[in-house]
């Protein structure tokens, strides 16, 4: 199951992206920290269920998954964050001129060894029951959200792919008003002359 090759490569990227920084510990952080994971890996196996007589679409689907993961890590170690939607309208001069100047061998070694892992992980993944694995992610991914209320995970939580849609997608919905929206909502009072 290709699902689980990707979570090997979230929780490798996940793990490279989080060196040096400082993470709180406690009996929550597991699930607070990597139930964006879980919950990318519980959509990608949902999907790969779906289409699973289409094979290569689906290897593909995991290539671009894995591979956009793989590529935020220079950039959550620079920012904290992957790359959101505004980020990429910011796209040109400045961000060229930002991603240029992270550009280091260290980070371009951290890439290399993501993009290895892409090619390896389904190896590795051949010999791992798939069902375990997606028994704990969607324990991991139900408990997400308690936990993060208990840790404070300073943003680490978020997955490169939940951060880009979690910009996208408006948090909150437009809602016409009811009224005229210039007026006061107090009641004119009398005015006494002195």
């Amino acid at each position: 199951m290709t699902a689980v090759s990707l979570l090997f490569v979230l929780l490798l990227a996940r793990s490279m992206a989080s060196m040096g920084r400082h993470l709180t510990v406690s009996w929550w952080s597991p699930a607070a920290y990597l139930w964006h994971d879980a919950l990318v890996v519980l959509v990608f196996a949902a999907f790969e269920y779906v289409f699973r007589k289409r094979r290569r679409f689906a290897w593909t689907v995991y290539a671009i998954l894995a591979a956009y993961a793989v590529i935020n890590v220079p950039v959550q170690r620079a920012l904290s964050t992957p790359l959101t939607r505004p980020m990429w309208r910011a796209a040109g001069g400045p961000l060229a001129d930002s991603i240029r100047h992270y550009a280091t061998w260290g980070n371009a070694w951290l890439v290399l060894v993501g993009l290895a892992a892409i090619a390896l992980a389904p190896v590795v993944a051949r010999r791992v029951a798939p069902r375990p694995v997606l028994i704990a992610s969607i324990a991991c991914a139900a408990l997400g959200p308690a936990a993060a209320a208990r840790v404070d995970t300073a943003g680490l939580e978020r997955n490169a792919w939940t951060a880009l849609v979690g910009t996208v997608v408006p948090p909150v919905a437009a809602a016409t008003p009811d009224g005229d929206w210039r007026a006061s909502d107090h009641a004119p009072t009398a005015h006494r002359d002195l």
